[in-house]
């Protein structure tokens, strides 16, 4: 017979190597967010959007993981949501111009130039070479009926980036 602290030391064991297996299977918040970026490139946008859920309940402090899922959400036409998950970056890295371009990007869709205007400006300040941003805040002027100044916002994407060349009007 098994002496009754052995036994309770054997359970007691066991109960510890199972807690420990049980949370080596869980993905931490990292592992979440690079299963959502995967996601996202397989088009997969649903189960995307519940991986980076689950990042963000273990782990609430990653700028990009809260930029991403904005990202996604943008993406999903979801624009409230996305403009929640890009506040939540700027907290944590407040001078992020691809968190203020991407902003630019939702008021420019949900049709709110002046907004627009104002992200991509905070954009520009933090990187003055991000070509998006430009864009964005041409689109805006345009939008207001500004045609000269929008203008000059896509001549300046394109000096940046000479490939838009083809791609944009003038």
């Amino acid at each position: 017979m098994i002496p009754g602290r052995y036994i309770l030391a054997i359970v007691v064991t066991i109960c510890i190597g199972l807690s420990s297996w049980a949370s080596a299977q869980e993905p931490t918040a990292i592992e979440w967010y690079d299963i959502a970026r995967r996601l996202v490139k397989e088009g997969e946008k649903d189960k995307a959007l519940e991986a980076y859920e689950h990042s963000v309940a273990l782990d609430s402090t990653h700028a990009i993981v809260w930029a991403n899922r904005g990202t996604l959400l943008l993406n999903m036409h979801r624009y409230a949501e996305a403009l929640e998950s890009y506040d939540r970056s700027l907290i944590l890295q407040p001078a992020s111009a691809y968190v203020f371009c991407s902003r630019a990007t939702v008021f420019n869709c949900t049709e709110n130039p002046e907004l627009a205007l104002q992200a991509a400006d905070k954009a520009l300040e933090c990187d003055a070479l991000y070509w998006g941003a430009w864009l964005n805040k041409a689109k805006a002027l345009e939008a207001s009926g500004r045609t000269e100044e929008a203008a000059a916002c896509r001549l300046r994407a394109i000096e940046i980036n000479p490939s838009l060349r083809n791609h944009i009007k003038r």
